[in-house]
């Protein structure tokens, strides 16, 4: 996932060093999140390269030939095995994303325990993530599967911008994206102290505006502060 210039970085701080550095990744799946193709790159260049290409989390015969389809590229041809093992199911309804999600709970729920420990639920974004969790909760709950008191607990999710995406005020305002994130609203954590703005390093701050050039940003003490990201980011 590294850009050029953090690879380069990386490669000059290693042979000042005198260490050894192994790069692991997917030039297919993980790309550099900045500019350059780093790891693809130096693969063309001639860069000793090991492959793995023999996969082992998949037991089940037809998944197992479904991924390796996939891998191949024959997206078609592997969706087409996974719905002959009887593993691809469709819902026609209006509102098909809501009923994929509510078809993929029942489905959980009911499972045996050992048929749930063997069982991941992937969903394809956050909020499917929160429907499925909730609804696959609520379920077991009404089954007495779980019981005993529960513990909310508030997190901070990273969202992966580059630096540059990080300086316009504008992505702060207009998107649902930020540095981390907490049920949807936007949190920038200060990673250095500004003086200038009474922050201390580590502290939080949720976006609740904008003016002109900067952000307002409400403190975990109450305080409003406009942060300007293209000079403080």
């Amino acid at each position: 996932m590294l850009g050029a210039k953090q690879m380069n970085q990386l490669l000059r701080h290693a042979e000042r060093q005198d260490a050894r550095v192994i790069l692991v990744g997917d030039v297919k799946q993980i790309a550099s999140i900045e500019s350059g193709r780093a790891f693809g790159q130096l693969q063309q260049a001639g860069m000793a390269t090991s492959v793995l290409n023999h996969i082992v989390r998949q037991r089940n015969y037809d998944l197992k030939r479904s991924v390796e389809l996939a891998a191949q590229g024959k997206m078609k041809n592997a969706l087409e095995r996974v719905q002959e093992a009887g593993g691809l199911y469709e819902s026609f309804s209006d509102d098909k994303y809501e009923a994929m999600i509510r078809m993929a709970a029942t489905k959980y729920r009911l499972m045996s325990d050992k048929q749930r420990q063997n069982c991941l639920v992937i969903a394809t974004s956050r909020a499917a993530r929160d429907s499925l969790n909730e609804q696959i909760r609520s379920g077991l709950k009404a089954q007495k599967v779980l019981s005993g008191q529960e513990v909310g607990l508030e997190s901070l999710s990273p969202v992966g911008w580059t630096k540059a995406e990080m300086r316009h005020v504008a992505n702060y305002i207009q998107s649902q994206n930020a540095t981390v994130q907490v049920d949807g609203d936007l949190v920038v954590r200060f990673a250095r102290e500004y003086q200038s703005l009474g922050v201390q390093k580590g502290e939080y701050g949720r976006v609740v505006g904008g003016e002109d050039d900067k952000v307002k940003l409400q403190m975990q003490d109450g305080r409003e502060i406009l942060w300007n990201p293209s000079r403080q980011a």
